[in-house]
């Protein structure tokens, strides 16, 4: 089964059998009223004892576990993040308490299930544990008490962060300039939505996808490859800006097949503006991820951005030829790479866009 990235890591934080000894738990203010939540930082273990804590939020269908979807004698925290990453709230080993814990986005109080990140009753034994990706600056709240009929204690939580990669949308690599950046996709997994027009083959999604956010160093047309430089059936996608996560209004350009195996994509890029570029391997509509490996994705920015040896070659001189006289549907997939608007026709506009960009063998 194909496991979507982010639950391993998660089981992996969830399963420790508690903080490392030797490390003191941080002592935090006691409340049982979620709008009195103190404000939290950090990782690490934190006190807690909801011992005479009364029940103050609402009930959610995610939280419902074993006919119950309350938790009872909980106490409230404000958790402000300083990670980028994949973080793990969890009561494991650490307490006696039959705990269940409820995690939001955003310190607002609680009425509905609007911002309720994710809820868990017993993950570890009578324990639990609930994983959510943050981002630093942003503050969420913390729901901590007891399986609906349990009593309260004492004992201690654990957050922790999973800091992210490249192989996550949140965690893209800044990179900027011209010419190839180095990518090894072996082990990622897939991060992103899938999108109607990066559709190829029945298959509208990536896998194994890697993310960088590039900074254009200059206004022109900008071909993003991996033509010759790699083995790897790659796929690419382009979106305005580097929010995450990258939505279909946002894609600029996407494309499977466009020198044999590799891929290429066009977009009009304005000097000093950073986009979302997503590289990862062509599904082979198995069920299972595609393979990875490693290779490179080259940046040229238009005429003034050639290199010796990373131009439009003759060979590519030569394809171009082909599409501009024939219909795209007549070569399906070799043409892609030149329809730089895209609209699916290569036209005049494609033509000009080609010639300012070639730059010989």
């Amino acid at each position: 089964m194909y496991v979507q990235r982010g639950i391993n890591r998660r089981a992996a934080l969830a399963v420790l059998a508690g903080w490392p000894l030797g490390i003191a738990a941080r002592a935090v203010a006691q409340t049982d009223t979620c709008v009195d939540a103190p404000i939290v930082v950090g990782t690490g273990p934190f006190s807690f004892d909801n011992s005479l804590a009364k029940r103050d939020g609402p009930g959610h269908k995610t939280c419902a576990e074993f006919g119950q979807d309350q938790i009872d004698g909980e106490v409230w925290y404000c958790w402000s993040s300083e990670c980028n990453g994949e973080i793990t709230v969890d009561t494991c080993g650490q307490t006696g308490v039959d705990t269940k814990i409820a995690i939001y986005e955003g310190c607002a109080c609680p009425t509905g299930d609007e911002n309720l990140l994710g809820c868990n009753d017993d993950w570890c034994g009578l324990q639990s544990s609930v994983g959510f990706t943050a981002v630093p600056s942003a503050s969420y709240l913390i729901r901590i008490g007891s399986s609906p009929g349990a009593s309260g204690g004492t004992g201690t939580m654990t957050i922790s962060c999973d800091a992210l990669d490249n192989d996550y949308c949140a965690g893209a690599e800044a990179i900027s300039g011209v010419g190839s950046f180095a990518f090894d996709n072996t082990s990622a997994g897939r991060d992103g939505p899938s999108h109607e027009a990066c559709l190829s083959f029945g298959q509208r999604q990536f896998d194994r996808d890697l993310w960088y956010c590039w900074t254009a160093p200059c206004t022109n047309t900008v071909f993003v490859k991996t033509c010759d430089l790699t083995s790897v059936d790659t796929k690419l996608a382009v979106y305005e800006g580097c929010t995450c996560p990258a939505a279909e209004a946002e894609l600029l350009a996407c494309n499977d097949d466009a020198c044999g195996l590799q891929s290429q994509i066009g977009f009009a890029a304005t000097a000093g503006q950073s986009y979302l570029v997503r590289v990862g391997s062509a599904p082979d509509g198995s069920g299972f991820p595609a393979e990875g490996g490693s290779g490179a994705v080259h940046f040229n920015c238009g005429a003034a951005g050639c290199e010796p040896g990373h131009g439009w070659d003759l060979a590519e001189f030569a394809q171009f030829q082909v599409c501009f006289t024939h219909e795209p549907a007549d070569i399906p997939g070799e043409c892609d790479g030149f329809d730089s608007e895209p609209d699916n026709d290569i036209d005049l506009v494609d033509y000009a866009v080609f010639f300012g960009l070639f730059c010989g063998p």
